[in-house]
């Protein structure tokens, strides 16, 4: 039997929904959708649980500053049982910030793969992934770096995309390629004197052919 326009209508909110939060859920309660019932239950829920996720991401904001061991505990549970959330991967990024400032530079970069595997909005996905990027070039693993960032699409991001690459291709010995990173990188707004520096530091290519 053909859907009414409304139902349509509240099937595609709710298609769209599932998209972005869905989780393995009872089929009972899936094939109830399309029922005006059926999607407001799914509606209390979905609002219900963002709210939960939002008071226990202001509890591990608070504790932050002032217990890392019960911000990290709260962190877990965030991702554990919020991780389609926006909550989950802020928690996870900052985390990963506070990690790699103590020198605990593996354990933030679990951080940032998760979040980067995670994340349910594009924007936060390429954070954590040129954040990582980041992360191994400073530790100069920059295979490891190259391999999330080459791949890496990230509209707006584009210029700091291209300095990372050039940094990581200067690292493994690729002068040419990181050239024309950085020159792409300028070319996208990346225009400061560092990456200037960094460019003019890998010579001409005919000083090194």
């Amino acid at each position: 039997m053909a859907l009414s326009p409304e139902e349509q209508e509240q099937l595609d909110r709710f298609r769209q929904w599932w998209k972005e939060n869905g989780r393995a859920v009872a089929l009972g309660a899936l094939l109830a959708v399309a029922g005006v019932g059926g999607w407001q239950g799914w509606e209390r829920w979905g609002g219900a649980r963002a709210g939960a996720a939002a008071e226990l991401y202001r509890e591990y904001r608070a504790q932050l500053a002032t217990d890392r061991d019960a911000a990290r505990a709260l962190g877990a549970r965030l991702r554990a049982d919020y991780g389609g959330t926006a909550y989950a991967t802020m928690a996870s990024l900052l985390s990963a910030r506070r990690l790699a400032d103590a020198g605990q530079l593996d354990a933030a970069a679990a951080l940032l793969e998760w979040a980067r595997a995670e994340a349910s909005a594009e924007e936060f996905a390429a954070l954590a992934a040129l954040r990582l990027g980041r992360l191994r070039a400073e530790q100069g693993r920059w295979a490891e770096g190259l391999a999330v960032v080459e791949r890496l699409e990230a509209p707006g991001w584009d210029g700091i995309r291209q300095e990372l690459l050039g940094d990581l291709y200067a690292q493994a010995g690729r002068a040419e390629d990181a050239r024309r990173a950085y020159a792409q990188a300028i070319e996208a707004g990346q225009n400061h004197e560092f990456l200037h520096f960094k460019l003019d530091d890998l010579g001409r290519p005919d000083e090194h052919s």
